[in-house]
């Protein structure tokens, strides 16, 4: 990828895939960059984050960040955030998928849709909430390009937070 194809590309999943495969040591030393790109991601899709704990995980992310929170406190509040996760994932009783429904009902962008076509979007958002979190501790695993659900990432906004050809 050039640095003219970066600044017109559409696809923020192309981009980090550029990163990872042809950059690898720069995209590993974009932790903090790539933190504060999935904080900007979550917010821009905050109407889908419907639980509590999935809003607070993004703002603990930011603590985090601006360093008013430690990596230990961080894991600790992770529980929070998997709670949101599974409170999507694992709604069986019929009050727990009236609940669900509910919530849905609230959520311009997935009303419309088929019941688990909509709570698949809230999971993976929440799951996005979850990731955002926790990045320190999984940006070097395998599996990280999952984090970057096509859904919810955005090419501007990586390149506000990313910027691969300025140290050249």
């Amino acid at each position: 990828m050039t640095e003219e194809e970066w600044k017109e590309s559409r696809s923020a999943k192309e981009m980090l895939s550029f990163l990872r495969e042809e950059r690898p040591r720069f995209f590993r030393s974009q932790l903090r960059e790539l933190q504060q790109f999935l904080v900007a991601c979550c917010w821009k899709n905050e109407d889908l984050l419907v639980d509590k704990n999935s809003r607070d995980a993004v703002r603990n992310a930011e603590r985090y960040l601006d360093g008013e929170i430690d990596k230990k406190e961080l894991y600790r509040l992770d529980w929070y955030a998997e709670a949101a996760v599974f409170g999507i994932l694992y709604a069986e009783s019929l009050e727990r998928i009236d609940e669900l429904k509910s919530l849905i009902e609230g959520v311009e962008r997935v009303r419309g849709l088929p019941f688990e076509a909509a709570r698949e979007t809230l999971l993976e958002a929440a799951y996005l909430a979850d990731y955002t979190l926790v990045y320190p501790g999984i940006h070097n695993q395998h599996w990280v390009m999952e984090v970057f659900n096509e859904k919810f990432i955005c090419a501007d906004l990586l390149r506000e937070h990313v910027r691969p050809f300025s140290a050249e």
